[in-house]
C-alpha cells in the first residue's frame, strides 16, 4: 500500500512537473508569437519638393541600390513607399513597376502612399495593387504627350499606341480596370459600373482622394503612418530601414545637386557668350566659357537622364564650343 501511495505521488509530481514545463514553454511560445506579431515596417521617400521625377530623381536602378541596405536580419515585412510627384519619363515606369513586382513584392508587402501622382506618377500608382491616399490627393491627368516637343502636341499614331499599350499592361499588374488609366491618358471619358460618369467624353480623368478610394483605385485614405498602417490591418509595428530611406534621399539630393551646377554654368555661359560676341574677346573670358561649358559636360556624362530632362544635349554643347572656337579666333 505504501509503495502503491509512493508510486501514485511520484505520478502525480511527474504530471504536475510535465503540466508545469507545458505552461512554461506556452508562455515562451506567447512570448514568440506577441514579438512577431510586432510588423517590421519600413517608410521609403521615392520623391521630395524640387526632387520628384521619374525617370530622373526616381529610378528603379536608385531604388534597388537603396534597398540593398536592409538589414538581412530585419527587412521589412511592409515596406510603405511614399510618393509625390508631377511625371517624368514614362520609359521608366515600366521598370520601377517590374522591380517592385519581380524584386520587392515576393518578399514583403508594399503599400504605395499618394500624395500626388500625376502623368508618369498615375501610371506607376496604376501598377501598384495596394495604394493608399492623402486626403489632399489627386491622382491623373496623364496626359500621353511628349515633353521634348516645343508644341506640346499629343502623342499620336503609333506613339500613342505604344503609351496606351504600357497603360494597360501597369493596369494589369495593379489588378485595376485599363479603361481608368486610359481616361487619364486620353480623353474618352470614364463611367462606373452604377452609370455614375466620372467625367464626360473630352475631358481627361483626374481623381481626388475620394475618388480614388471609390472607383478602387486607392484601399484608404491616410495623412500619417498610423492611420495608414491601421487602415492596411498593421496594428501594431516597429520602423526598420532608415538608412534606406537617407540613401534614396542622399541619390536625390546628389541629383539636385548636379541640376543647380548645370543650371548656373548654362546661364552663366550663355549670357557671357551673348555679351562678349558683341565685344571684343578677352582670354579671361574663353577661360570662363571653357569652364562653364566643361561643367554642362560633366553633367551630360555622369547623369544623362538628368541632362535629357532638362534639355543639355550633345548638339547644344557642341553649339556652344562652335561659339567659343570663333571667339577664340577673334582674340586680339
Amino acid at each position: 500500500m505504501i509503495q502503491q501511495r509512493a508510486i501514485s505521488g511520484l505520478c502525480v509530481a511527474a504530471a504536475v512537473f510535465v503540466v508545469g514545463l507545458m505552461a512554461s514553454m506556452l508562455h515562451a511560445q506567447e512570448r514568440s508569437v506577441s514579438s512577431d506579431a510586432v510588423t517590421r515596417v519600413a517608410l521609403v521617400h521615392l520623391t521630395d519638393p524640387g526632387a520628384e521625377v521619374i525617370g530622373v530623381h526616381v529610378t528603379a536602378e536608385s531604388l534597388r541600390q537603396a534597398i540593398a541596405f536592409f538589414e538581412e536580419d530585419d527587412r521589412p515585412q511592409v515596406l510603405v513607399l511614399r510618393l509625390a510627384t508631377d511625371g517624368g519619363q514614362i520609359a521608366e515606369v515600366p521598370q520601377l513597376a517590374d522591380m517592385i513586382h519581380k524584386e520587392l513584392l515576393p518578399e514583403m508587402r508594399i503599400v504605395l502612399w499618394v500624395e500626388r501622382a500625376r502623368s508618369a506618377g498615375a501610371m506607376l500608382g496604376a501598377s501598384v495593387p495596394e495604394v493608399v491616399v492623402t486626403s489632399n490627393a489627386i491622382i491623373g491627368p496623364a496626359r500621353a504627350h511628349d515633353r521634348a516637343d516645343p508644341d506640346d502636341q499629343d502623342l499620336v499614331d503609333d506613339d500613342l499606341a505604344t503609351v496606351l499599350a504600357i497603360g494597360v499592361r501597369l493596369s494589369e499588374l495593379g489588378q485595376r480596370d485599363p479603361a481608368m488609366l486610359r481616361a487619364m491618358q486620353v480623353p474618352v471619358g470614364y463611367t462606373l459600373d452604377d452609370a455614375s460618369v466620372l467625367t464626360a467624353e473630352g475631358d481627361l480623368l483626374a481623381l481626388d482622394a475620394a475618388g480614388a478610394v471609390r472607383v478602387g483605385f486607392a484601399v484608404a485614405v491616410a495623412d500619417d503612418l498610423s492611420a495608414l498602417l491601421g487602415a492596411v490591418g498593421v496594428h501594431e509595428h516597429r520602423l526598420v530601414g532608415e538608412r534606406v530611406d537617407r540613401t534614396l534621399k542622399s541619390i536625390r539630393n546628389n541629383l539636385v545637386e548636379a541640376e543647380r551646377r548645370m543650371i548656373d554654368a548654362w546661364v552663366q555661359l550663355d549670357e557671357l557668350l551673348e555679351r562678349v560676341e558683341e565685344t571684343t574677346p578677352q582670354r579671361r573670358d574663353i577661360v570662363l566659357a571653357g569652364r562653364d561649358l566643361r561643367v554642362m559636360r560633366h553633367g551630360l556624362s555622369q547623369h544623362p537622364r538628368l541632362a535629357e530632362h532638362m534639355g543639355v544635349t550633345e548638339a547644344l554643347l557642341d553649339d556652344r564650343q562652335s561659339r567659343i572656337d570663333a571667339l577664340i579666333a577673334r582674340l586680339p
